[in-house]
This record gives C-alpha cells, sequence and structure tokens, in this order.
C-alpha cells in the first residue's frame, strides 16, 4: 500500500509537471505565433504605406502632404486599411488560426514626430510607429489568452521633387549678372559699365523727348521763323505745321508712365538694381525662349553702340533744329524719325532689357518681392537681392547637413568602378521595371570620373552628384517626369535636354544653337553665352500668394520611407 500510495504521488506530481509544462509550452507557443503575426501585419502595412505614399489622389499620400511644419500630434493618427483581402487576414481565417485575433483589425500607424529640414515649412522629416496587438485565445480557460504588443519605428521623409525652392520659378538665374553681360568690362568713365547709369541716362532721354512733345507748338514757331529768315524764304501752310505737329505727338514715351506705375506699386522702390552687379533671371511662366547669345555680351554691345549712335544722331538733329539750321518739312521730318527712333530704342532697353529682372526680384530694398518670405513665418532678409539670392544659394551645399538631409538614396561607386555604371545599376534596383523613378539621389563621383546622363529621364528624379557631370540628349518624357541635375563638379552640357540643371562649379556649353535646354539654368557664373534656355512649367513646384508666403503644390512632393526600421520592441502581457 506504501509503494501504491508512493507511486500514486510521482504519478500526479508527474502529471501535474507535464501540465505545466505542456501549459508554458503552448503559452510560448502562441506568444512567438502572435508576436509573428503582429510583425507581419506590421510588415504589410508598411509595404502598403510604400505603395500608396505616393499615389495620386490616395488618401495616405495626402495625410503626408497636408503636414506642413510642425505635426500636430494629437493629428497624427493614420488608419490604413492595409489588410483587407491581405495575406495576413487570409492566413488568420484558417483554422489553425481561428484562436488569434488582432486587436481592431487594423495596424495603428501615427507619426510621432514630423519637422522641417530648414525654414521651408513643406519640407519635413519624421518618424511613424507601426502598432500591431495580437491575442492569442486558448482552447480552454479565457483567462489564459497570451497578449502581444509590437511597436516599430520608421523614418521618412517628404521633399519636393525639382529644383531647391524658390529656383523652381526661376528659368534662367546668373548669379554674376555683371560678367555676363559684360557689363564689368568698360571703363569708369563710361555710362554703360552701370545699368543704373544707363536707366538714368534712356529716362533723362524720354522725359525731354515727352518736354519736347508738350512745347511742340512753340518748336514749331521757332521753325516757321527759322524758314523766313533763311536766304531762299520758303513759305509753309498751317496744314504743314499740323502734320509735323502730329508726327511730334505720336513718338512714344509710354515707357515713363509704366516705369512710374511700377515704383508707384513698390514704393519707396526705385527702378534700380543692386550696386555693382546685375542679377539676371526670368520667370518659369513666362514661357519665352531665353537665347542666351542674344543676352550676353554681344547682345548687350550691339545695344550699347546703337544706342550711341541713335542718341548722338537724333541729339545732333535736335540742336540743328532749335539753331535755326534745318529750314525745309523734309529735314524736320527726318529730325522727327531719329528722334522716335531713339524713344522706341530706350523704351524697348527699359522694358524689355531692364524691366522683366528687376520686375521679377532683383529690385533694390530689403528683399525682392519674388523670393520674399518663402516661409509663412520667415522675416524679410537684410540687404540686396544679390545678397539674398546667394544665402539662398549657399543653403544647398555638400556642406550644409539640412540640405543632406533630404537625400532619399546615396549611390557610391565602388573602387575601380564607374559612376555612371554604379548609377545606373541603382536605378535598375529602384525601378527594375524601368517604368518610373523618383526620389533624391545623391551620387559620391568626386573619385570615380564624370557621371554620364543621357536618354529618356521617367518618372521625378533629383540627382546631386558631387564630381563632374555630362548632360546630353535628353528627350522629354512624360507629364509627370522631371530631372533635375546639381553639379558640385564641371557640368557639360550638349544637344537638347529637357532638365533643371544647377552648377554649382563650372559650366560648359557645348558650341553652336543645337545646345538647348528645356527647363531651367542657374550658375553662379556664365563665360560662354551660347544656347538656348526654354521654361518648362513642369518645374514649378511652388506659387508666392498675396501675403508674401508660398504655397506647394502637393503633386510635386514625394513621401521616403526608411529601408530599414529604426526600432522594433515587443510588450508580453497575458490576461
Amino acid at each position: 500500500m506504501v509503494a501504491l500510495l508512493v507511486l500514486l504521488a510521482m504519478a500526479l506530481g508527474h502529471d501535474r509537471f507535464s501540465s505545466q509544462v505542456l501549459f508554458t509550452t503552448q503559452r510560448d507557443a502562441d506568444g512567438s505565433v502572435a508576436t509573428l503575426l503582429a510583425e507581419s501585419a506590421i510588415e504589410e502595412t508598411r509595404f502598403e504605406l510604400a505603395e500608396r505614399a505616393n499615389a495620386a489622389a490616395d488618401e495616405v499620400a495626402s495625410f503626408f502632404r497636408s503636414a506642413l511644419g510642425r505635426r500636430k500630434l494629437p493629428d497624427a493618427v493614420l488608419r490604413v486599411n492595409a489588410l483587407e483581402g491581405g495575406r495576413v487576414r487570409t492566413l488568420m481565417r484558417e483554422e489553425r488560426y481561428r484562436r488569434f485575433a488582432l486587436q481592431d483589425s487594423v495596424v495603428d500607424v501615427r507619426v510621432l514626430s514630423q519637422d522641417p529640414f530648414d525654414r521651408l515649412a513643406f519640407e519635413s522629416r519624421g518618424l511613424l510607429r507601426y502598432r500591431a496587438t495580437v491575442t492569442a485565445y486558448p482552447l480552454l480557460r479565457a483567462a489564459d489568452a497570451v497578449v502581444r504588443d509590437v511597436e516599430m519605428t520608421q523614418e521618412f521623409k517628404v521633399a519636393v521633387l525639382g529644383p531647391p525652392v524658390p529656383f523652381d520659378r526661376v528659368a534662367l538665374y546668373v548669379h554674376d549678372g555683371a560678367g555676363f553681360l559684360g557689363l564689368n568690362l568698360g571703363s569708369a568713365a563710361d555710362p554703360w559699365p552701370s545699368a543704373n547709369r544707363v536707366i538714368r541716362l534712356l529716362r533723362a532721354d524720354l522725359e525731354r523727348i515727352r518736354k519736347l512733345k508738350e512745347d511742340v507748338d512753340a518748336a514749331m514757331e521757332q521753325f516757321k521763323s527759322a524758314m523766313a529768315a533763311a536766304p531762299l524764304g520758303q513759305a509753309i501752310t498751317a496744314q504743314t505745321i499740323e502734320e509735323l505737329q502730329r508726327e511730334v505727338r505720336a513718338i512714344p514715351t509710354g515707357a515713363l508712365e509704366k516705369i512710374r506705375d511700377y515704383e508707384t506699386r513698390y514704393a519707396p522702390l526705385s527702378f534700380g538694381f543692386p550696386e555693382p552687379d546685375v542679377v539676371v533671371f526670368s520667370l518659369a511662366k513666362s514661357n519665352r525662349p531665353l537665347d542666351l547669345a542674344r543676352l550676353g555680351p554681344p547682345s548687350w554691345r550691339a545695344f550699347e553702340q546703337r544706342w550711341k549712335t541713335v542718341h548722338a544722331t537724333a541729339r545732333q538733329d535736335e540742336s540743328a533744329l532749335k539753331s535755326g539750321q534745318i529750314t525745309d518739312p523734309a529735314s524736320v521730318r527726318a529730325v522727327i524719325a531719329n528722334v522716335r527712333r531713339l524713344a522706341e530704342l530706350n523704351a524697348k532697353i527699359l522694358l524689355e532689357v531692364f524691366a522683366p529682372p528687376w520686375f521679377s526680384g532683383c529690385r533694390t530694398g530689403p528683399a525682392p518681392r519674388l523670393m520674399h518670405a518663402v516661409g509663412a513665418a520667415t522675416k524679410a532678409p537684410e540687404g540686396n537681392a544679390l545678397e539674398y539670392y546667394r544665402n539662398l544659394l549657399d543653403r544647398f551645399s555638400l556642406d550644409n547637413p539640412r540640405f543632406r538631409d533630404k537625400f532619399f538614396y546615396d549611390v557610391k561607386p565602388a573602387p575601380g568602378e564607374s559612376a555612371t555604371r554604379a548609377f545606373e545599376a541603382f536605378l535598375r534596383e529602384l525601378d527594375p521595371a524601368g517604368r518610373s523613378a523618383n526620389g533624391v539621389v545623391a551620387v559620391d563621383n568626386a573619385k570615380s570620373g564624370p557621371l554620364e546622363l543621357t536618354g529618356p529621364s521617367r518618372g521625378r528624379l533629383v540627382v546631386i552628384a558631387s564630381g563632374d557631370v555630362t548632360v546630353s540628349d535628353i528627350p522629354a518624357a512624360g507629364p509627370q517626369s522631371t530631372l533635375t541635375v546639381i553639379c558640385f563638379g564641371r557640368l557639360t552640357v550638349s544637344g537638347e535636354v529637357h532638365a533643371a540643371l544647377i552648377a554649382r562649379g563650372p559650366l560648359v556649353l557645348a558650341p553652336g544653337p543645337e545646345t538647348r535646354i528645356v527647363g531651367s539654368l542657374i550658375a553662379e557664373r556664365l563665360d560662354t553665352a551660347r544656347g538656348t534656355v526654354v521654361p518648362d512649367q513642369r518645374l514649378v513646384a511652388t506659387e508666392e500668394l498675396p501675403d508674401g508666403s508660398v504655397r506647394v503644390y502637393p503633386d510635386h512632393l514625394a513621401v521616403a520611407l526608411s529601408p530599414a526600421l529604426d526600432s522594433r520592441v515587443v510588450a508580453r502581457s497575458a490576461r
């Protein structure tokens, strides 16, 4: 009996121990499966987010693009219905997983932080948190349920895929404008090296001609007296006098009214440029091709020589008329024609050469209007337009960590590998189907030779190269495709190139009219004025609002999700 009792006690203990082991093992197994299911749900949600974050008219894409500046955390919850018909949901419907349930049937996704890179509120980086809670219900007692709460965090970026703001609205920008126009080649005594002195000369010409129009009656009386005193003593009819007066009054001086209108609209600014240089650029919305050869020093010198010739002839004729040397109507008509030619040339230079860059943003004063208050809270900078644009250029530099924060991908060629081959391999990996490549790509090619870009570029792509870049023959792609190249080495351009080109180093344009840039050209210097720049509206990503703030077009923003998780936490509990 004692032996039986001992054996019975041992059997009961063994059974209890076996049950406990079985229970613990089952709980551990349920916990592992619940963890795997939660992680699978999160991974599927991450995949769904990556697919939908840049899809047009998608609620997920709108969620990321709707936040300007620091996102308010209470409103930063994103419900992504990623699991409807998904593999995890299908898996949990199977018999062996019926005991497992995903809380709320959805992964909770929210933004833990989102802050702008720099002063631009619509370009930002932040941190996403994914949270999935899976409960494993036991076969017997509901109180023995196992809960696994999995949290993962992932970084993301939102940036403009195109030229850095505000240069997206500029078709041509040359920082050393005086060098580009050749205004720094003349002597100090020559008024033409200074754009502001030329403006004053042209306005003085027009003012004098306007006064001549007002005093035309007195001028005609002098002419009649001169004719009467002439040796041949010609008679002149009243009709002839009226015809000459009408011709004088028809001389165009409306450019003065336009300039005064500009100055009234932007008072107290006066029509002039920051000294000593001139910024040269044109707004992209103009849609007018810009012939660099006609904008550069040869054209400017041609303007100068033509103006000096016409000006000298008109002034000489005016003096001859006032001194009584002209005594016949035909000669008076010739004088009127020369004065008219001078007035038309003055108006052309003022309104077509000087007014567009001044009106568009390089006026003197605290800041140019085009770039004023780029962010709603940004105060107007001090200094003239050249200083302001210099500060803007300096903001996107390889040494600026805030600028580097905008990079989505880094391409670093292996030792002995060309930058072109490494970049092409990256594009194949990024977009195996060859449909559309989107993102900001930094290519570290300072030591691996030039990066050669040619052929069509599909998608919105920004290429930032630390070394030399050769761009040639890039045809137009789809309506949503744009290419932006920011080169810190030597940038060489040839053929027809549909792209925005930003040369932070030397710029070489191939000779001949076949060099045609459809997009924009931003350069520190432009020593060779050749080729054509044609504005492309697809590059314009922002617009200035009446209050001075800037609005971004949402379809120009791209969302990049980090391929690696920032953290992973599993909380274990039981009910």
